[in-house]
């Protein structure tokens, strides 16, 4: 996972997604990398016309003053910036699809703490910058984290950037609870390759889960719980998702639905090995019974006549018991 282009990896858990079709995922690409020559070229020339000089202008940090041109490139010369559209929205605001991807940003009114910082990353990450991704609640961030080096925090969602220490983020831009929600939602720790690739799947997750396909929203965040071991943030997602997915089901009911939908699922052919058997089962318990509201069979037997206020044309069961693996209904 090393080796994968994050710019690469969002934009590829964008596919498909309703909108997608308006993502030039090529064209994205070869912008990045022109914003990257622009940078190198602009850096070079600044090296030994401004930070050279005076250093201590730039707090004596060579990295600091790359950080600072890549910025000043993005930003005056590439038009990044902030969608207008979200500026001053509180949290409760909802993303649009442009705001989940970075392609909002790159091609459409603007990216959001969601995007921008992957923006940079990926910028930054094509001249050999050890930038990293960090979140803290309800904000993403990025990090110039030399492991043998400097780390300094990147806060680029506004004009310029700035440096906070990472104190600034334990109250903004909302309070983190206490030490033991810091370390089991991750906040402020720099990503690692798979957490990159759990946040870009579950991007995916977040939409498909607003579109109500929940199914397959749980498993982008049952994936990104699997890329995340020892983490809680995914399998919240997965908790939270699992829930709408059955209140949305229980309004489907036809009157006298089935009390008992059974699924009967093997441990040994398990899909998620790091989830809770009991979590697992209830998915499969779930989409069992969405797989029985969409039977034909069953519509054309039971439910359509009892919405109907119908006689039904075979009896209704009490109970309807599915092989989740083969499907084969047990009534």
């Amino acid at each position: 996972m090393a080796q994968l282009d994050i710019a690469v990896v969002n934009l590829a858990c964008a596919a498909g997604l309703p909108g997608a079709e308006t993502i030039d995922v090529s064209g994205c690409l070869r912008w990045l990398d022109r914003a990257a020559d622009m940078t190198r070229r602009w850096t070079d020339a600044g090296l030994d016309e401004f930070f050279r000089p005076n250093p201590g202008e730039y707090k004596d940090s060579e990295a600091y003053f790359r950080v600072l041109a890549l910025t000043m490139v993005l930003q005056r010369h590439c038009g990044v910036r902030y969608d207008p559209s979200k500026a001053g929205a509180g949290p409760e605001v909802p993303f649009e699809f442009h705001e989940r991807f970075i392609h909002g940003a790159i091609q459409g009114p603007g990216g959001t703490c969601s995007t921008l910082p992957v923006v940079y990353a990926a910028v930054g990450r094509r001249l050999g910058y050890p930038i990293r991704l960090a979140c803290t609640r309800r904000h993403l961030f990025a990090r110039w984290d030399d492991p043998t080096g400097e780390r300094f925090n990147i806060e680029c969602a506004g004009v310029g950037f700035y440096d906070p220490p990472d104190d600034h983020y334990l109250t903004w831009p909302q309070t983190i609870g206490g030490v033991e929600e810091r370390q089991d939602l991750g906040y402020l720790e720099s990503y690692n390759h798979r957490r990159e690739v759990a946040d870009a799947v579950a991007r995916r997750g977040f939409v498909l889960q607003d579109g109500r396909r929940y199914r397959e929203a749980v498993e982008c965040f049952a994936a990104a719980a699997e890329l995340t071991p020892g983490q809680v943030t995914y399998p919240l997602c997965v908790d939270e998702a699992v829930a709408e997915w059955e209140g949305h089901l229980r309004g489907r009911y036809p009157p006298g639905f089935p009390r008992r939908i059974e699924a009967f699922v093997r441990q040994d052919r398990r899909r998620w090995v790091r989830m809770p058997w009991e979590v697992e089962r209830h998915i499969a318990a779930v989409h069992t019974a969405e797989w029985c509201l969409d039977n034909p069979d069953y519509e054309r037997w039971w439910w359509g006549p009892l919405r109907r206020g119908e006689r039904p044309q075979r009896d209704v069961p009490t109970g309807i018991g599915v092989d989740y693996d083969l499907r084969v209904c047990a009534h």
